[in-house]
């Protein structure tokens, strides 16, 4: 474990042949065993060797009461950080499916046959699927989820209809 020097404290390093991190209730116990300290002194570099080491910690800020997950997302409507967090996030997840036929259309797939702009697409398809989900889960974080994903959804078939369907 290292420490980085502060204005009251000099820099140290602990080593110790084995350690065992414990959690309890939010406290943190470091029990260390058959190790040394040594503190790095400007003049000089001291070093205490010892058999066994126990360092406590406190957290600083409340740990806070623990929920379930279900408790935890029932906050969502009423919560408006949480809301949006939720929103944001299941864009996230949701933007492979919604942008799948995208990606086909444009040519990823068969890279070697359309090379045109396939760069500038793919950036402007993240960059406005990531807008939508930005201003609407900050506006109307409820049915952001289902709006942009559906709206990038049906694009992209339209895109797969008339690049690809309209061929095969």
């Amino acid at each position: 474990m290292y420490q980085t020097p502060t204005a009251k404290e000099d820099e140290r390093l602990i080593l110790a042949s084995h350690a065992l991190i414990e959690n309890t209730e939010g406290k943190l116990r470091l029990n260390l065993e058959k190790g040394k300290v040594f503190e790095f002194k400007k003049e000089e570099i001291a070093q205490v060797d010892f058999e066994r080491m126990h360092i406590n910690s406190q957290p600083k800020a409340g740990i806070g009461k623990i929920q379930s997950i279900k408790e935890y997302w029932n906050g969502v409507f009423t919560n408006h950080k949480r809301a949006y967090d939720l929103s944001f996030f299941l864009l996230i997840a949701l933007f492979p499916i919604a942008s799948t036929l995208i990606a086909i259309s444009i040519g990823i797939v068969t890279y070697r046959y359309n090379k045109g702009g396939i760069y500038i697409v793919i950036f402007a398809t993240i960059f406005v699927y990531f807008a939508l989900a930005t201003l609407f889960s900050s506006w109307h974080p409820q049915s952001a989820p289902l709006v942009v994903f559906m709206l990038t959804f049906l694009l992209a078939y339209r895109i797969y209809q008339k690049r690809i369907k309209a061929i095969f």
